[in-house]
């Protein structure tokens, strides 16, 4: 007579192969409903090179009419670009994609190469009242726990980290100090490839030289702001708060004032 815990582990790995098959079946239906609505997709290639990001035509799945774009990355790279502009979509997007191409061997691309991978995020922080931390803080404790996780990395894979809009809890001057420091240093590391948004042109102007930068832009008229969300290189950064402010509806006090104030600071930052 077989014993209890013979058939709990035959059992077992009867579930196992059935659940195999059944994510099997509809990774496989679900690529074929792809090709049916004729949304594009491709299967990943994972290379031996360290560092490495290269996709084409890449999408959101869940962004309907998604514009795509491409990019190959070889080392870390700064993004700008003003509200709405597609910054977070894009980062988001490369992420999504990259889990999509370990759980279903399958992207939504034309083309996707990368090394073999671990992912570390930062792309949604908020405050915690109950445990009395600030936005800060949250955020400073997720970046440090990516550092130490790459920091001790073991070499055998790529550690990509994606950052959106970082440090964006504290001052002008400190965040574009810490930023800086932070991006240098995971940069810096031989196994880490770090992909992170900013409002902050004189931070990726001080990486330049560094890393790779990219921005995205728009184009404003009285009545509505374009977006092209087009990813482009380098840093060129436009500012569309007080434009959006003007299709709100805010007084011409306001955004008089406002944009004086702009012009003053922007004028001081070139002195």
């Amino acid at each position: 007579m077989r014993k209890t815990d013979d058939v709990s582990k035959d059992f077992r790995a009867l579930l196992e192969y059935i659940g195999g098959w059944d994510v099997i079946y509809s990774i496989a239906s679900f690529r074929t409903w792809m090709d049916s609505c004729g949304f594009v997709s491709s299967s990943p290639e994972f290379v031996q090179e360290r560092r490495t990001l290269n996709v084409e035509n890449i999408y959101h799945p869940l962004i309907k009419d998604c514009v795509s774009n491409s990019i190959r990355i070889r080392k870390s790279v700064v993004i700008t670009g003003s509200n709405m502009s597609g910054k977070s979509s894009f980062i988001k997007t490369l992420a999504v994609n990259i889990v999509s191409a370990y759980a279903m061997n399958m992207c939504f691309s034309t083309a996707m190469s990368l090394s073999e991978c671990r992912i570390n995020s930062v792309l949604s922080v908020s405050d915690n009242l109950d445990e009395g931390r600030s936005y800060y803080m949250s955020e400073a404790q997720r970046i440090k726990a990516i550092i130490d996780r790459c920091t001790s990395s073991d070499g055998s894979l790529t550690d990509f980290v994606f950052i959106d809009e970082i440090f964006k809890g504290t001052n002008t001057v400190e965040r574009i100090s810490i930023a800086d420091a932070v991006i240098r240093y995971l940069s810096a590391l031989e196994n880490t490839l770090a992909v992170v948004s900013t409002h902050d042109i004189e931070l990726a102007r001080g990486l330049e030289e560094f890393l790779d930068t990219y921005h995205f832009n728009e184009t404003v008229d009285a009545e509505k702001i374009l977006f092209s969300y087009k990813l482009l290189p380098g840093v060129v950064y436009t500012r569309n708060a007080i434009s959006l402010l003007r299709l709100c509806g805010y007084p011409a006090s306001i955004l008089q004032q406002a944009e004086a104030n702009a012009k003053k600071l922007a004028d001081q930052r070139e002195k």
